[in-house]
């Protein structure tokens, strides 16, 4: 029996020691020093300014739009100055060098912090990341250079890269990328890139982009005339990313960026406003030297005869002539002109809705709906102007029905301007056709929309909107999306460590199996 007894003693403190290290979290008996990998490096992310990132001078970049520069969906992978008023540079991840005191500058628990954090500010990660730079201490200074080894592990990618954009609305040159989801994941966060290529000289030009300036979206790059100066002309011959999974190029490309040419006024090409059925309309062209010339009308290859081009099968509405030169080195030229109509094909119903008028066709009235480009709301003295379309426009009219929205959340903006639309003048504007108003007030006992003599010309460019909301605002992050933020890190190896619940609970239950453990004993002592 005493030998049983000794056996079952043995035996609970063996189940003991083995609970101990079963159910005490490694974090408990971990080093709480800087993060290392399984060779003793130290890694950090870090915020990095641009000019330090790229080893050569590269401005910071501002922006009157603040909310921008604070959305992190927008610029991720870069930090800014608190207000938001200025992007600094990159936050990623660093490999220190052995004599790197980072001491003096300020240490952070998580990436929400940094986002908003001073240059080289920095927090402790854990495994060794796909991308990284090395710093080291020079003469007290701080110098960084992307490693030697993400270097050589830079993968050859062939995403579509089309050709330089000119008619962008909101850069003189832009890049969009086909396919690039092979490479740029949903997580993937863009710490800059490089383009290569010649001048129009011929001599080799470097140009490292910025967010918010040149880096838009993941797949679109771009800027001014000023940026891409040194390329005018030239070509881009590689694209190289750097991003939070490894360096990516795009080699073997030849993007052409051509000179631009200014068509603001009509000064290079014009076309002029016709009535609908009209045979011809005039053009006048004044393009530069050297301009070899083809031109497309909404898409489909013409010829200018006599200085005219073929408009009788024209429907009413907003048309594009394009000139393209054959050898791209100067930028394709749009010239819009309306075809328009004595005819209104709709009215106001007094109920809120545009219909049908009964001497018109149903094919008139949907291009007529279709048309559509503006609303403007007079209330008093006040008058603003709406785009329906679009990603800052106002929906303020159902394109499917004619129906007119001044009630839901769609049209909060609208609802925001005009708090009391009881007695409001509203004006639609349908290209190629006259304007057609009514008031909201006197409409209830009847229909007495009238049609101005203005007939609305234009291309349905959204930029006319008038206080065009930035969407996407930065949220401050709260328990859960840092939690979401750790359960991310740890997939890689770098949570961040804001306290460990499992920590206490696999204590709790050491002490209640030690308590049990103990109890059991002093039964077997007392029965022996």
């Amino acid at each position: 029996m005493k030998t049983n007894y000794c056996k079952l003693n043995i035996v609970a403190l063996a189940t003991l020691v083995v609970m101990i290290f079963t159910l005490a979290p490694m974090n408990v008996m971990a080093d709480d020093g800087a993060a290392n990998d399984n060779n003793g490096d130290k890694y950090v992310m870090m915020n990095v300014p641009y000019s330090d990132f790229y080893g050569e001078q590269v401005d910071s970049v501002t922006s009157a739009t603040k909310k921008k520069t604070m959305n992190e969906r927008l610029v991720a992978g870069s930090y800014h100055t608190p207000d938001g008023g200025e992007i600094r540079g990159v936050t990623c991840p660093v490999k220190l060098g052995k004599d790197v005191d980072l001491s003096k500058y300020k240490k952070v628990n998580s990436e929400a912090d940094l986002f908003a954090g001073e240059d080289y500010t920095y927090m402790e990660i854990g495994d060794k990341p796909s991308f990284y730079l090395e710093v080291s201490n020079e003469q007290g200074n701080l110098k960084f250079n992307i490693a030697t080894a993400v270097q050589k592990a830079t993968k050859k990618v062939s995403p579509d890269v089309g050709e330089v954009i000119t008619d962008d609305h909101h850069v003189d040159y832009a890049i969009k990328l086909k396919n690039s989801e092979t490479f740029l994941l949903e997580n993937t966060k863009v710490y800059g890139i490089t383009l290569k290529g010649y001048g129009s000289n011929y001599s080799k030009k470097i140009m490292h982009l910025t967010q918010l300036r040149n880096i838009f979206v993941k797949n679109q790059l771009g800027g001014s005339k000023e940026d891409l100066a040194a390329f005018v002309g030239g070509t881009i011959e590689s694209i190289i990313y750097y991003t939070s999974d490894g360096i990516y190029e795009i080699s073997n490309i030849r993007l052409q960026v051509p000179m631009l040419v200014d068509n603001k006024d009509g000064g290079a090409l014009k076309v002029e406003d016709i009535a609908h059925g009209t045979g011809s309309s005039k053009v006048t062209v004044n393009l530069p030297e050297h301009y070899m010339a083809e031109y497309f009308l909404d898409g489909v290859e013409i010829q200018i005869d006599n200085g005219r081009i073929v408009t009788k099968n024209l429907t009413v509405g907003t048309h594009k002539l394009t000139a393209k030169d054959r050898f791209k080195k100067f930028s394709n030229i749009d010239a819009f002109f309306t075809v328009t109509t004595e005819k209104m094909p709709a009215k106001y119903d007094g109920a809120k809705a545009i219909k049908k008028n009964n001497d018109a066709t149903d094919d008139e009235f949907k291009m007529y709906i279709n048309n559509i480009t503006k609303i403007q709301v007079k209330v008093g003295n006040k008058i603003k102007t709406y785009g329906v379309t679009g990603r800052h426009g106002v929906p303020i009219i159902d394109k499917n029905n004619g129906e007119l929205d001044f009630e839901s959340e769609k049209v909060a903006r609208l609802k925001a301007d005009f708090p009391d639309l009881s007695n409001a003048e509203i004006t639609i504007m349908s290209a190629g056709y006259k304007n057609l108003s009514f008031n909201l007030k006197k409409s209830q006992a009847g229909n007495d929309s009238k049609v101005g003599s203005g007939t609305t010309h234009g291309t349905n460019n959204d930029s006319q909107n008038t206080d065009a909301k930035n969407t996407g605002d930065k949220q401050n992050i709260d328990k859960a999306e840092l939690t979401k933020i750790n359960g991310q890190n740890a997939k890689n190896g770098n949570a961040v460590r804001t306290g460990d619940d499992t920590t206490l609970m696999s204590l709790v239950g050491l002490i209640a199996f030690a308590a049990t453990a103990y109890v059991v004993y002093r039964r077997n002592l007392h029965l022996k």
